[in-house]
């Protein structure tokens, strides 16, 4: 099983002990991971530096992701301590 399959996500919830809608999935947008994680219930942000040059590549949806994103891991602290609730 590979991502965007719905029990790769699934699974590593169950290994948390954490309820879907309850977890942050970051990810850099390739494999339609975003999307995935979105669709069981995670909220899902794309991780992409300003200055990072994405080409266009089977499976990537950072072009066109219509979520959250940030440019550096450090800015999910912030989310976090704005009680965003994932």
């Amino acid at each position: 099983m590979k991502k965007p399959d719905p029990r790769i996500y699934r699974l590593a919830c169950d290994g948390l002990g954490v309820a879907p809608h309850r977890c942050l999935y970051v990810g850099d947008g390739f494999s339609h991971e975003l999307t995935g994680a979105a669709n069981v219930g995670m909220r899902a942000v794309l991780i992409a530096p300003s200055d990072e040059v994405r080409a266009d590549a089977p499976g990537y949806e950072g072009h066109t992701w219509p979520g959250s994103r940030i440019e550096t891991l450090s800015e999910v602290m912030n989310l976090l301590r704005l009680g965003l609730d994932p």
